[in-house]
Protein backbone atom coordinates (compact mmCIF):
# COMPACT_ATOMS: atom_id res chain seq x y z
CA UNK A 1 0.00 0.00 0.00
CA UNK A 2 1.30 3.38 -0.90
CA UNK A 3 2.47 5.60 1.92
CA UNK A 4 0.13 8.45 0.85
CA UNK A 5 -2.87 6.16 1.03
CA UNK A 6 -1.84 5.05 4.52
CA UNK A 7 -1.73 8.66 5.66
CA UNK A 8 -5.20 9.28 4.22
CA UNK A 9 -6.60 6.24 6.03
CA UNK A 10 -4.94 7.27 9.30
CA UNK A 11 -6.33 10.78 8.92
CA UNK A 12 -9.85 9.43 8.35
CA UNK A 13 -9.55 7.13 11.36
CA UNK A 14 -8.26 9.97 13.56
CA UNK A 15 -11.06 12.26 12.41
CA UNK A 16 -13.61 9.56 13.12
CA UNK A 17 -12.19 9.11 16.62
CA UNK A 18 -12.30 12.87 17.28
CA UNK A 19 -15.90 13.07 16.02
CA UNK A 20 -16.84 10.03 18.07
CA UNK A 21 -15.32 11.47 21.22
CA UNK A 22 -17.00 14.83 20.58
CA UNK A 23 -20.38 13.18 20.08
CA UNK A 24 -19.84 11.06 23.18
CA UNK A 25 -19.01 14.10 25.28
CA UNK A 26 -22.00 15.99 23.95
CA UNK A 27 -24.18 13.07 24.93
CA UNK A 28 -22.95 13.12 28.52
CA UNK A 29 -24.78 15.08 31.21
CA UNK A 30 -23.34 18.62 31.42
CA UNK A 31 -21.54 20.05 34.39
CA UNK A 32 -24.19 22.43 35.69
CA UNK A 33 -22.62 25.48 37.31
CA UNK A 34 -24.86 27.80 39.32
CA UNK A 35 -24.13 31.52 39.25
CA UNK A 36 -25.99 33.94 41.50
CA UNK A 37 -25.98 37.42 40.01
CA UNK A 38 -26.93 40.92 41.08
CA UNK A 39 -30.26 41.89 39.48
CA UNK A 40 -28.62 45.17 38.40
CA UNK A 41 -26.43 43.28 35.91
CA UNK A 42 -28.69 40.27 35.34
CA UNK A 43 -29.73 41.03 31.76
CA UNK A 44 -26.15 41.41 30.54
CA UNK A 45 -24.86 38.38 32.44
CA UNK A 46 -27.76 36.21 31.25
CA UNK A 47 -26.92 36.88 27.60
CA UNK A 48 -23.24 36.27 28.34
CA UNK A 49 -24.12 32.91 29.89
CA UNK A 50 -26.14 32.00 26.80
CA UNK A 51 -23.14 32.83 24.60
CA UNK A 52 -20.81 30.86 26.88
CA UNK A 53 -23.09 27.82 26.86
CA UNK A 54 -23.52 27.98 23.09
CA UNK A 55 -19.74 27.74 22.64
CA UNK A 56 -19.88 24.33 24.36
CA UNK A 57 -16.98 24.98 26.70
CA UNK A 58 -15.62 21.79 28.27
CA UNK A 59 -14.62 21.45 31.90
CA UNK A 60 -11.29 20.07 33.06
CA UNK A 61 -13.14 16.73 33.34
CA UNK A 62 -14.24 17.01 29.69
CA UNK A 63 -17.88 17.69 30.50
CA UNK A 64 -19.82 20.37 28.67
CA UNK A 65 -20.27 23.35 31.03
CA UNK A 66 -23.85 24.55 31.43
CA UNK A 67 -24.24 27.82 33.34
CA UNK A 68 -27.45 28.51 35.23
CA UNK A 69 -28.07 32.14 36.19
CA UNK A 70 -30.06 32.97 39.33
CA UNK A 71 -30.83 36.60 40.28
CA UNK A 72 -30.19 37.17 43.99
CA UNK A 73 -30.08 40.57 45.63
CA UNK A 74 -27.02 41.32 47.74
CA UNK A 75 -29.08 42.27 50.77
CA UNK A 76 -30.71 38.82 50.73
CA UNK A 77 -27.18 37.42 51.00
CA UNK A 78 -26.28 39.81 53.84
CA UNK A 79 -29.37 38.96 55.86
CA UNK A 80 -29.44 35.23 55.17
CA UNK A 81 -32.69 35.34 53.19
CA UNK A 82 -30.84 33.77 50.25
CA UNK A 83 -30.55 30.63 52.34
CA UNK A 84 -26.98 29.83 51.36
CA UNK A 85 -25.19 27.21 53.42
CA UNK A 86 -22.49 24.54 53.08
CA UNK A 87 -25.07 22.23 51.48
CA UNK A 88 -26.97 24.84 49.42
CA UNK A 89 -25.01 27.52 47.65
CA UNK A 90 -24.11 28.77 44.16
CA UNK A 91 -20.79 27.87 42.60
CA UNK A 92 -20.19 31.51 41.69
CA UNK A 93 -21.58 34.88 42.67
CA UNK A 94 -21.45 38.16 40.79
CA UNK A 95 -22.31 40.60 43.56
CA UNK A 96 -23.45 44.16 43.01
CA UNK A 97 -20.23 45.65 44.37
CA UNK A 98 -16.87 44.75 45.88
CA UNK A 99 -17.85 46.25 49.24
CA UNK A 100 -20.94 44.03 49.27
CA UNK A 101 -18.89 40.93 48.49
CA UNK A 102 -16.40 41.80 51.24
CA UNK A 103 -19.27 42.25 53.69
CA UNK A 104 -20.82 38.88 52.79
CA UNK A 105 -17.43 37.14 52.82
CA UNK A 106 -17.10 37.89 56.53
CA UNK A 107 -19.55 35.00 57.05
CA UNK A 108 -19.59 33.03 53.80
CA UNK A 109 -16.56 31.33 52.14
CA UNK A 110 -16.30 33.36 48.93
CA UNK A 111 -13.03 34.21 47.22
CA UNK A 112 -12.72 36.83 44.50
CA UNK A 113 -11.81 35.61 41.01
CA UNK A 114 -12.35 38.93 39.19
CA UNK A 115 -12.41 42.24 41.13
CA UNK A 116 -14.77 43.83 38.61
CA UNK A 117 -16.57 42.79 35.42
CA UNK A 118 -18.42 46.04 34.54
CA UNK A 119 -19.70 49.14 36.34
CA UNK A 120 -22.51 51.56 36.95
CA UNK A 121 -23.45 54.12 39.61
CA UNK A 122 -26.38 56.13 40.91
CA UNK A 123 -27.85 58.87 38.75
CA UNK A 124 -30.58 61.41 39.45
CA UNK A 125 -33.36 61.48 36.91
CA UNK A 126 -36.03 64.20 36.96
CA UNK A 127 -38.55 65.46 34.45
CA UNK A 128 -37.20 68.66 32.95
CA UNK A 129 -39.87 70.96 34.42
CA UNK A 130 -39.44 69.44 37.92
CA UNK A 131 -35.65 69.68 37.70
CA UNK A 132 -35.88 73.33 36.68
CA UNK A 133 -38.26 74.11 39.53
CA UNK A 134 -35.98 72.45 42.09
CA UNK A 135 -32.69 73.90 40.89
CA UNK A 136 -33.53 77.45 39.92
CA UNK A 137 -34.20 76.83 36.24
CA UNK A 138 -31.26 74.45 35.95
CA UNK A 139 -28.64 76.85 37.27
CA UNK A 140 -27.00 73.96 39.15
CA UNK A 141 -27.15 70.16 39.13
CA UNK A 142 -29.95 68.47 41.05
CA UNK A 143 -28.81 66.91 44.33
CA UNK A 144 -29.86 65.98 47.85
CA UNK A 145 -30.45 69.52 49.13
CA UNK A 146 -33.14 69.99 46.48
CA UNK A 147 -34.77 66.61 47.06
CA UNK A 148 -34.73 66.93 50.85
CA UNK A 149 -36.30 70.38 50.64
CA UNK A 150 -39.09 69.08 48.39
CA UNK A 151 -39.66 65.98 50.53
CA UNK A 152 -39.85 68.09 53.70
CA UNK A 153 -42.40 70.40 52.05
CA UNK A 154 -44.47 67.48 50.81
CA UNK A 155 -46.40 69.49 48.22
CA UNK A 156 -45.27 71.78 45.45
CA UNK A 157 -47.54 74.52 46.73
CA UNK A 158 -45.79 74.37 50.11
CA UNK A 159 -42.38 74.34 48.44
CA UNK A 160 -43.10 77.59 46.62
CA UNK A 161 -41.58 76.31 43.39
CA UNK A 162 -42.97 74.89 40.20
CA UNK A 163 -46.70 74.58 39.55
CA UNK A 164 -48.98 74.24 42.60
CA UNK A 165 -51.30 72.01 40.55
CA UNK A 166 -48.60 69.35 40.47
CA UNK A 167 -49.81 68.33 43.93
CA UNK A 168 -47.57 66.16 46.06
CA UNK A 169 -43.85 65.85 45.46
CA UNK A 170 -43.40 62.31 44.06
CA UNK A 171 -40.11 60.50 44.56
CA UNK A 172 -39.10 57.08 43.20
CA UNK A 173 -36.43 54.60 44.29
CA UNK A 174 -35.81 50.92 44.84
CA UNK A 175 -36.91 49.37 48.12
CA UNK A 176 -34.15 50.47 50.55
CA UNK A 177 -34.47 47.54 52.94
CA UNK A 178 -34.48 44.77 50.33
CA UNK A 179 -32.29 45.89 47.41
CA UNK A 180 -28.68 47.00 47.12
CA UNK A 181 -29.58 49.89 44.82
CA UNK A 182 -32.22 51.09 47.29
CA UNK A 183 -29.83 50.80 50.24
CA UNK A 184 -27.28 52.71 48.15
CA UNK A 185 -29.71 55.64 47.98
CA UNK A 186 -29.71 55.76 51.79
CA UNK A 187 -25.89 55.61 51.77
CA UNK A 188 -25.68 58.52 49.34
CA UNK A 189 -28.14 60.56 51.39
CA UNK A 190 -26.23 59.86 54.63
CA UNK A 191 -22.89 60.82 53.08
CA UNK A 192 -24.41 64.06 51.82
CA UNK A 193 -25.85 64.72 55.28
CA UNK A 194 -22.41 64.10 56.86
CA UNK A 195 -20.61 65.87 54.00
CA UNK A 196 -18.13 62.99 53.91
CA UNK A 197 -17.93 59.75 51.89
CA UNK A 198 -15.84 57.80 54.43
CA UNK A 199 -16.76 56.63 57.94
CA UNK A 200 -19.15 59.53 58.59
CA UNK A 201 -21.96 57.99 56.48
CA UNK A 202 -21.94 55.06 58.88
CA UNK A 203 -22.63 57.20 61.90
CA UNK A 204 -25.00 59.47 59.97
CA UNK A 205 -27.24 56.53 59.09
CA UNK A 206 -28.22 56.15 62.73
CA UNK A 207 -28.45 59.87 63.59
CA UNK A 208 -32.06 60.84 64.41
CA UNK A 209 -31.91 64.06 62.35
CA UNK A 210 -30.80 62.17 59.26
CA UNK A 211 -33.37 59.45 59.78
CA UNK A 212 -36.15 62.03 60.10
CA UNK A 213 -35.06 63.68 56.86
CA UNK A 214 -34.73 60.42 54.93
CA UNK A 215 -38.07 59.21 56.27
CA UNK A 216 -39.68 62.18 54.48
CA UNK A 217 -37.98 61.07 51.27
CA UNK A 218 -39.39 57.56 51.65
CA UNK A 219 -42.83 58.96 52.45
CA UNK A 220 -42.64 60.86 49.15
CA UNK A 221 -42.77 57.51 47.33
CA UNK A 222 -46.50 56.84 46.82
CA UNK A 223 -46.19 53.06 46.47
CA UNK A 224 -43.00 51.01 46.24
CA UNK A 225 -45.04 48.02 45.01
CA UNK A 226 -46.30 50.06 42.04
CA UNK A 227 -42.72 50.86 41.06
CA UNK A 228 -41.88 47.16 40.95
CA UNK A 229 -38.44 45.77 40.22
CA UNK A 230 -37.65 48.46 37.63
CA UNK A 231 -38.77 51.95 38.69
CA UNK A 232 -37.36 53.52 35.51
CA UNK A 233 -39.70 51.37 33.43
CA UNK A 234 -42.67 52.38 35.61
CA UNK A 235 -41.75 56.06 35.19
CA UNK A 236 -41.45 55.61 31.42
CA UNK A 237 -44.91 54.04 31.32
CA UNK A 238 -46.77 56.33 33.72
CA UNK A 239 -44.61 59.46 33.94
CA UNK A 240 -44.93 61.84 36.89
CA UNK A 241 -47.72 59.93 38.64
CA UNK A 242 -45.21 57.34 39.86
CA UNK A 243 -42.07 59.48 40.02
CA UNK A 244 -41.10 63.06 39.29
CA UNK A 245 -37.58 62.59 40.62
CA UNK A 246 -35.70 59.34 41.19
CA UNK A 247 -32.23 58.12 42.13
CA UNK A 248 -31.51 54.89 40.26
CA UNK A 249 -28.58 53.05 38.67
CA UNK A 250 -27.42 54.70 35.46
CA UNK A 251 -27.78 51.39 33.61
CA UNK A 252 -31.45 51.18 34.55
CA UNK A 253 -32.16 54.66 33.23
CA UNK A 254 -30.31 54.02 29.98
CA UNK A 255 -32.01 50.72 29.17
CA UNK A 256 -35.55 51.83 30.01
CA UNK A 257 -35.82 55.42 28.78
CA UNK A 258 -34.18 55.38 25.36
CA UNK A 259 -37.31 56.47 23.52
CA UNK A 260 -38.64 58.69 26.27
CA UNK A 261 -35.50 60.82 26.32
CA UNK A 262 -35.87 61.90 22.71
CA UNK A 263 -39.59 61.98 21.98
CA UNK A 264 -40.99 63.63 25.08
CA UNK A 265 -41.68 67.36 25.32
CA UNK A 266 -40.73 67.08 28.99
CA UNK A 267 -37.75 64.68 28.91
CA UNK A 268 -35.92 63.17 31.82
CA UNK A 269 -32.81 65.16 32.77
CA UNK A 270 -29.89 63.45 34.50
CA UNK A 271 -27.39 64.53 37.15
CA UNK A 272 -24.82 62.73 39.31
CA UNK A 273 -24.97 63.06 43.11
CA UNK A 274 -21.86 64.59 44.64
CA UNK A 275 -21.76 61.60 47.03
CA UNK A 276 -22.27 58.59 44.84
CA UNK A 277 -22.32 54.81 45.27
CA UNK A 278 -20.64 52.59 42.69
CA UNK A 279 -21.55 49.08 41.55
CA UNK A 280 -18.67 47.14 39.97
CA UNK A 281 -19.90 43.51 39.88
CA UNK A 282 -16.98 41.43 41.15
CA UNK A 283 -17.03 37.70 40.41
CA UNK A 284 -16.42 35.27 43.27
CA UNK A 285 -16.62 31.54 43.83
CA UNK A 286 -17.63 29.44 46.78
CA UNK A 287 -14.48 28.14 48.45
CA UNK A 288 -14.61 25.19 50.80
CA UNK A 289 -13.43 21.57 50.80
CA UNK A 290 -16.42 20.46 48.70
CA UNK A 291 -15.41 22.54 45.66
CA UNK A 292 -14.02 20.39 42.83
CA UNK A 293 -11.30 21.63 40.45
CA UNK A 294 -13.64 21.51 37.44
CA UNK A 295 -16.22 23.73 39.14
CA UNK A 296 -13.57 26.17 40.34
CA UNK A 297 -12.16 26.30 36.81
CA UNK A 298 -15.61 26.84 35.25
CA UNK A 299 -16.30 29.80 37.54
CA UNK A 300 -12.94 31.38 36.74
CA UNK A 301 -13.44 30.87 33.01
CA UNK A 302 -16.84 32.53 32.95
CA UNK A 303 -15.50 35.46 34.98
CA UNK A 304 -12.70 35.84 32.43
CA UNK A 305 -15.24 35.57 29.59
CA UNK A 306 -17.17 38.53 30.99
CA UNK A 307 -14.08 40.73 30.65
CA UNK A 308 -13.39 39.84 27.00
CA UNK A 309 -13.71 42.62 24.43
CA UNK A 310 -16.94 41.22 23.00
CA UNK A 311 -18.65 41.02 26.37
CA UNK A 312 -17.40 44.44 27.46
CA UNK A 313 -18.99 45.86 24.31
CA UNK A 314 -22.16 43.93 25.08
CA UNK A 315 -22.21 45.34 28.63
CA UNK A 316 -22.39 48.87 27.23
CA UNK A 317 -25.53 47.98 25.28
CA UNK A 318 -27.06 47.17 28.66
CA UNK A 319 -26.06 50.58 30.01
CA UNK A 320 -23.05 49.30 31.95
CA UNK A 321 -19.62 50.89 31.77
CA UNK A 322 -16.60 48.77 30.75
CA UNK A 323 -13.90 47.72 33.19
CA UNK A 324 -11.36 49.93 31.43
CA UNK A 325 -11.64 52.84 29.05
CA UNK A 326 -14.70 54.97 28.37
CA UNK A 327 -18.17 53.85 27.35
CA UNK A 328 -18.34 54.28 23.57
CA UNK A 329 -21.69 52.67 22.77
CA UNK A 330 -24.56 54.75 21.37
CA UNK A 331 -26.54 53.86 24.50
CA UNK A 332 -24.44 56.49 26.28
CA UNK A 333 -23.90 59.03 23.52
CA UNK A 334 -27.63 59.20 22.77
CA UNK A 335 -28.24 60.31 26.36
CA UNK A 336 -25.45 62.91 26.50
CA UNK A 337 -27.81 65.75 25.67
CA UNK A 338 -29.86 64.87 28.74
CA UNK A 339 -27.00 64.86 31.24
CA UNK A 340 -25.35 61.43 30.96
CA UNK A 341 -21.61 62.05 31.16
CA UNK A 342 -18.71 60.31 29.43
CA UNK A 343 -16.22 60.68 31.04
CA UNK A 344 -17.77 60.94 34.48
CA UNK A 345 -17.72 64.18 36.49
CA UNK A 346 -15.81 64.47 39.76
CA UNK A 347 -17.63 62.87 42.67
CA UNK A 348 -17.02 61.21 46.02
CA UNK A 349 -17.62 57.46 46.19
CA UNK A 350 -19.19 56.29 49.43
CA UNK A 351 -17.83 53.36 51.44
CA UNK A 352 -19.93 50.74 53.22
CA UNK A 353 -20.23 51.27 57.00
CA UNK A 354 -19.43 48.54 59.57
CA UNK A 355 -21.70 45.50 59.99
CA UNK A 356 -23.37 46.73 63.18
CA UNK A 357 -24.35 50.03 61.51
CA UNK A 358 -25.72 48.20 58.47
CA UNK A 359 -27.83 45.95 60.66
CA UNK A 360 -29.18 48.86 62.71
CA UNK A 361 -29.96 50.72 59.48
CA UNK A 362 -31.78 47.75 57.98
CA UNK A 363 -33.78 47.33 61.22
CA UNK A 364 -34.79 51.00 61.00
CA UNK A 365 -35.69 50.72 57.32
CA UNK A 366 -37.69 47.54 57.95
CA UNK A 367 -39.79 49.56 60.36
CA UNK A 368 -40.53 52.13 57.63
CA UNK A 369 -40.92 49.93 54.57
CA UNK A 370 -42.81 46.66 54.29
Amino acid sequence: MRRGRVFVILFIVAAAIVIGISQFLRGQPPLTVRFAVSPIAQAWIAQAATAFNSAENLSTGNQRISLVIEPVDDIDVWTGRAGWSASNHPDGWIAGADYSLAYAAERLPFVTVAPTTAGTLLVWGAFADRAAALTGDGSRPLDWDDVNRAADAGRWSSLGAGDPTWGNFVFAMHRPNRTLEGFAVALSAAADFADSPVNAPGSALVVPDFQASFENVILSVPNLNTLGATPAAAIAARNTSVGEVALLPESEWLTNLKGEMVKSENPIQFAYPAYNVAFNFPAARWNDESVTPDRADAVARFAAFLTTDSQQRAAQRYGLRPVSGEALDATFSAAAAYGIRVPLPDMNLVTLPPRDVIQRTLDWLNGLVR
